[in-house]
């Protein structure tokens, strides 16, 4: 009998002998049903009960009714049976996955070293490929084949890379409060990401250090020159670098886009302004950048929701298990959330939630999930 590992037992729970488990076990909800049986010291124990309570799983065993016949338990690691578990062929354990074999994208090999949780549902992988990297589980730049036995990653970046992230603007003075609060305050003091700001008014030749003039052909409003946009772009853009020029007529920004340029080295945005800008300075960019069908006085904001959005997908910014549900993940809203309390002005919370049944709950978000969607935004399901 292959036995699997779930957990400890950390403690007792009430007079009834239930017992709390710590346990990062990837597939609880097939752990610990009920009728399945916990090893402990090479026994098997039936689980009677089975609900979750501040992240423990809180489990009472087939005959045992009181505390005092379930002290000796304590401290005690528990196990399952493989064949308990019943596992689809895409569900892989930890100590499985410690036998495949890691490949890049750019066609580098490596191996796994370790496989660790970071929080109770931030899995990270420690590998060596040429160098010692950690790569969350959960993330979008992450396959798994099962068939091949291999993980591939898209585009590494280690936990401890930093992404550097360059604004051009005329108005820095915008971006104070933004970037030196929440999230991305974190990251920058963590050194996930470095943020720099640059007028690009600095770099302007003109006497009076204008960046604007009249549109030929006539008509309103003042047009972005392109010598100060140019030599500021030029100055700082390296040979990863990806210019982003944010506008009106941009591709329409999607989470899809958010995860793939979270893989990126270096990202610079250039917010226009005024009537517009000079069209030849479209020709520095790599991607134009557009997120809503309306128009605004520049680009600042535009560079900053989009800044926002790719700062959180960074790894170690915030956990895996945080956005790995967000909306726009699979053409779906999130599900809806509730806590406490459980009933507020005659509002209660639906009664699945409650119950600590991990496939129940799991198929409720999901109905939700498509019954949200369906109602608010049905262009989603469409694609």
């Amino acid at each position: 009998m292959e036995k699997v590992y779930l957990g400890k037992v950390t403690a007792t729970h009430g007079i009834k002998g239930e017992l709390k488990i710590k346990s990062n076990f990837t597939y609880k909800e097939k752990a610990f049903r009920i009728g399945n049986h916990l090893i402990i010291d090479n026994k098997k124990y039936e689980i009677k009960t089975h609900r979750v309570h501040k992240g423990l799983d809180m489990v009472t065993l087939d005959e045992y009714h009181d505390i005092n016949e379930v002290l000796f338990l304590l401290k005690k690691n528990v196990y399952i049976a493989k064949e308990e578990l019943n596992l689809e062929k895409e569900e892989v354990l930890d100590e499985d996955l410690l036998n495949y074999q890691v490949l890049t994208t750019s066609g580098k090999k490596g191996i796994i070293k370790e496989i660790f949780y970071a929080s109770p549902t931030n899995k990270i992988i420690r590998a060596v490929v040429e160098k010692e990297i950690l790569v969350p589980m959960s993330s979008p730049l992450v396959k798994i084949d099962v068939d091949k036995k291999e993980i591939i990653i898209d585009e590494i970046r280690n936990v401890g890379d930093i992404m550097k992230i360059d604004i051009l603007t005329l108005f820095p003075e915008m971006f104070e409060n933004v970037f030196s609060s929440s999230i991305i305050k974190r990251a920058i003091e963590e050194k996930k990401v470095e943020i720099n700001i640059h007028n690009f008014r600095d770099y302007s030749k003109d006497s009076h250090h204008k960046v604007d003039d009249t549109p030929y052909g006539g008509g309103a409003g003042m047009v972005l020159t392109c010598q100060p946009i140019f030599d500021c772009v030029e100055n700082i853009k390296k040979e990863d670098s990806k210019v982003i020029l944010l506008t009106p007529d941009g591709t329409p920004y999607k989470q899809k886009i958010a995860y793939d340029l979270s893989k990126e080295k270096h990202l610079i945005f250039i917010c226009g302004h005024y009537e517009g800008f000079d069209e030849r300075i479209r020709s520095l960019c790599n991607l134009e950048l557009s997120i809503g069908d309306y128009v605004l006085t520049g680009g600042e904001l535009a560079s900053m929701v989009i800044t926002d959005s790719i700062v959180r997908l960074l790894p170690g910014v915030i956990e895996e298990e945080s956005h790995k549900n967000d909306s726009f993940n699979n053409n779906l809203l999130d599900y809806p959330t509730y806590t406490k309390p459980r009933v507020f002005r005659g509002m209660e919370v639906p009664e699945v939630l409650l119950s600590g049944d991990h496939k129940k709950i799991e198929e409720y978000r999901k109905e939700e999930s498509i019954k949200k969607t369906r109602e608010k935004r049905p262009d989603l399901l469409e694609k």
